[in-house]
């Protein structure tokens, strides 16, 4: 994954994630949306 490669680059990076699902919550420090793993998320500019 390529957040863990940034993450050994950086350690004191802080990461932020607009979304998480379970699978890459761990890889974020800070999240504004939770969503399940199965949610496919539509970004306003990809919903044309």
């Amino acid at each position: 994954m390529a957040a863990k490669v940034v993450r050994a680059m950086l350690p004191k990076a802080r990461f932020v994630s607009v979304y998480a699902k379970p699978a890459g919550r761990a890889l974020a420090d800070d999240v504004l949306t939770e969503v399940s793993q199965d949610t496919w998320i539509v970004l306003p500019r990809e919903a044309e």
